[in-house]
C-alpha cells in the first residue's frame, strides 16, 4: 500500500478483484494473480484465468493481463455461454463440454 495509493483506492481495487474472482468462478474458471513481488518483474500485478477443474490456462498466458482485461474477457465469455442457453430454449442441440472449452479459447 506504499505505492502512492490511498486506503480507499486499495479497498476499491480489492473489491473489484473479488468481483472478478467470483465472476470467474461462476463460469468454472479460476482467477490467479502473479506472485511476483518486485515491481520490476515483467508480470507484477497481472492475472491469468485457469480452468478450475483441470488447471489449464484459458486466458492470460504467463500472467499478461490486467484485471480490467480479464473482466472484459469474462464478459465476452458470458455472452458466448448465454447463446447456447438461448439455443436450447428454441430446440437447438446443447453443446458438449469439449465445444464449451473450444468456445472459451476462441473468445480470447
Amino acid at each position: 500500500m506504499n505505492d502512492g495509493k490511498s486506503f480507499e483506492d486499495y479497498m476499491r481495487s480489492k473489491v473489484f478483484e473479488n468481483y472478478v474472482r467470483r465472476k470467474a468462478l461462476r463460469l468454472g474458471l479460476k482467477l490467479r494473480k502473479s506472485r511476483a513481488k518486485k515491481k520490476s518483474s515483467h508480470n507484477f500485478g497481472l492475472y491469468q484465468l485457469d480452468d478450475a477443474s483441470t488447471g489449464e490456462i484459458i486466458h492470460g498466458i504467463d500472467f499478461m493481463d490486467s484485471l480490467k482485461e480479464v473482466d472484459d474477457y469474462l464478459g465476452k465469455v458470458q455472452l458466448e455461454l448465454e447463446r447456447p442457453a438461448w439455443e436450447k430454449a428454441f430446440g437447438r442441440p446443447i453443446i458438449t463440454p469439449a465445444e464449451w472449452a473450444d468456445r472459451l479459447r476462441k473468445v480470447s
